[in-house]
């Protein structure tokens, strides 16, 4: 019953994430999850894309959506976002769609 009463999350807030890159034991483990995450955001792009709704983003045509674009796109966003009191407690997840969208924007 315990496991019940105590409140799960599986977003990072920046601020979160900030220090867990500072800890080099846990960057491959952060890299796989975003990685995950950034290939989510690409499904789901792609399902929002074939049945006739506005996609998020808009990949050029011969760009290959691999492991470090994804990191790379998602690092920036964090990166200019870190120094920003006001997006501490704000989701990396969110800030990767956001990162897609600015990088990829549609026409």
């Amino acid at each position: 019953m315990l496991l019940f009463a105590v409140p799960l999350s599986a977003d990072f807030p920046l601020k979160q994430y900030v220090e867990l890159r500072r800890q080099s034991s846990l960057n491959k483990q952060l890299d796989s999850y975003f990685i995950g995450v950034g290939r989510g955001i690409f499904w789901a792009n792609t399902v929002l894309e074939v049945t006739g709704q506005q996609p998020l983003f808009c990949m050029p045509e011969k760009l290959a959506l691999d492991d470090g674009i994804i990191l790379s796109v998602i690092d920036q966003e964090v990166r200019s976002r870190s120094k920003d009191p006001n997006f501490a407690n704000t989701p990396v997840e969110l800030l990767a769609v956001k990162a897609f969208q600015i990088r990829f924007p549609c026409k």
